[in-house]
């Protein structure tokens, strides 16, 4: 799989619906905007809730271009988490 790809099928659908329930498990604490929630799907959140996130994620990455917004795990098709492929290869020896 090519690095940042998330899925290798084109037409699979996001299931934006199933984030707000595992955000804290797929995000760090530290790329969330302090109590922070999605409070639904994120495909439709209130444009307040956007902008603090995206103001937020710009003003961390400015502050600490190294330490970027990602994903630690990713939801599959059956609803579980999975961990991400980069953090399975750092937890190698």
């Amino acid at each position: 799989m090519a690095a940042g790809v998330a899925c290798t099928r084109p037409k699979a659908v996001t299931p934006f619906k199933k984030l707000p329930q595992f955000i804290n498990a797929m995000v760090g604490s530290e790329h969330l905007p302090p109590d922070f929630q999605f409070s639904s799907d994120p495909s439709h959140m209130k444009t307040s809730e956007a902008l603090q996130f995206l103001e937020f994620i710009q003003a961390c990455q400015k502050e600490h271009p190294d330490n970027i917004f990602k994903f630690h795990h990713w939801i599959d098709e059956n609803g579980d988490l999975q961990e991400s492929m980069e953090d399975k290869d750092d937890a190698k020896p």
